[in-house]
């Protein structure tokens, strides 16, 4: 019986050659396409990390009993994690996904130059985690009214001025487009953070409340702690997220899975 299908099936193939081959062709881009846009998702979704070369580095992910799908925080779970008693880990550091946005830079002369930006909403002790160095001090964002620029922006904006103090605008991700937020330049990034695409961050922005793009929330573990320990803590502390359902956190190592695969 198999062998009667599979001839009835090569005479089909040899009968309708272009069709095969057209199939053929349309499933080999579809796979082409399917693998490009794993790796962006991939790249997007944050599976390119800063700052965790060190063994101790976790990423908190969002898990549901009730659904399979992925749980995106937001400021308002980061906000919430940071009161929650959680033993064995340092302090939480949150960013969003690297993004593009258009901004007006008003220099001393009171000029509007509009500007094209790579940049990202970031907690306020982002750079301290990842070891950025900051041109002015240990100054980072701890207003929401702050922003902080890396070193080629401000070349590219002000030149020779010094940036500090200096304003740069934007629209918010509130509805209202007349709805503009003033930001004042804070200090300079001389580390360059590359996105996903190899662009340099411009500008490093506070976490908002309006923006709904999802955040990497970060940590290290602390003394004798582990993922397994923190993840049965982790567990066993749920709140109900913006879509209505409860949430619990996981931690994720990827240099420990990698450690213990080694072994």
């Amino acid at each position: 019986m198999i062998k009667h299908y599979l001839k009835v099936a090569l005479r089909n193939l040899m009968n309708f050659k272009v069709h095969s081959l057209i199939s053929a062709i349309c499933l080999a881009i579809g796979i082409t396409c399917f693998c490009m846009m794993n790796y962006f998702i991939d790249a997007v979704s944050g599976k390119i990390e800063l700052s965790d070369d060190n063994e101790y580095s976790i990423r908190l992910l969002g898990a549901s009993p009730q659904t399979a799908a992925d749980i995106y925080l937001f400021k308002e779970d980061f906000d919430y994690l940071k009161e929650l008693p959680i033993a064995g880990i340092d302090t939480l550091v949150a960013s969003s996904y690297s993004n593009g946005k258009e901004i007006t830079v008003i220099d001393k002369k009171q000029r509007e130059l509009p500007f094209l930006v790579s940049f990202k909403n970031v907690s306020s002790n982002y750079f301290t985690y990842n070891s950025f160095k900051l041109k002015y001090g240990n100054q980072e964002i701890t207003a929401p009214n702050e922003v902080i620029v890396s070193e080629s922006f401000t070349r590219k904006a002000f030149g020779q001025e010094d940036p500090i103090d200096q304003v740069i605008r934007q629209e918010t991700e509130a509805n209202d487009s007349s709805d503009l937020m003033v930001y004042k330049i804070v200090n300079v990034a001389l580390t360059e953070e590359k996105d996903h695409r190899g662009k340099t961050i411009d500008c490093y922005f506070p976490l908002s409340a309006k923006s709904r793009t999802p955040l990497s929330i970060r940590s290290r573990l602390t003394g004798q702690t582990t993922t397994e320990s923190l993840n049965k803590q982790l567990k066993n502390l749920t709140w109900k997220h913006e879509t209505r359902i409860s949430i619990y956190m996981l931690s994720w190592s990827r240099n420990r899975m990698t450690a213990s695969k080694e072994r």
